[in-house]
């Protein structure tokens, strides 16, 4: 399965866009990358950032940055809290309580059956 982003927060920011000079007009969004398939589902603990205008439809890169937008995404930055999780699906489950249970008849019934030929 290809990865995903979750969202994590997302801040107006007050700034100038360094391409419009549009006022408010700012997005920025924190992402977590989320790989999802039939067994489970995990969430990273890397993070990542996107700064969009909503006046002029454009994405901001790190490269156009100003002092003032570097310093309100590294305020924005400390304040989040990334949570790596690993979730199992129905599938995932079954089969590790299925493979538990063969692995414990197997112990259970092999010595049985190595006495009852002797």
């Amino acid at each position: 399965m290809e990865p995903s982003k979750k969202k994590l927060n997302q801040f107006t920011l007050a700034n100038n866009c360094p391409e419009c000079y549009a006022q408010d007009a700012m997005i920025l969004t924190f992402y977590q990358k989320r790989v999802k398939n039939s067994i489970y589902e995990k969430v990273s603990k890397q993070t990542g950032h996107s700064i969009l205008c909503q006046k002029c439809k454009q994405t901001i890169y790190p490269v156009k940055w100003t002092e003032d937008i570097e310093r309100v995404y590294n305020f924005y930055l400390k304040t989040l809290t990334p949570e790596p999780s690993l979730k199992l699906t129905k599938l995932g489950l079954f089969l590790i309580i299925f493979i538990v249970l063969l692995i414990a008849g197997l112990l259970i019934f092999w010595p049985q059956q190595a006495v009852n030929l002797q």
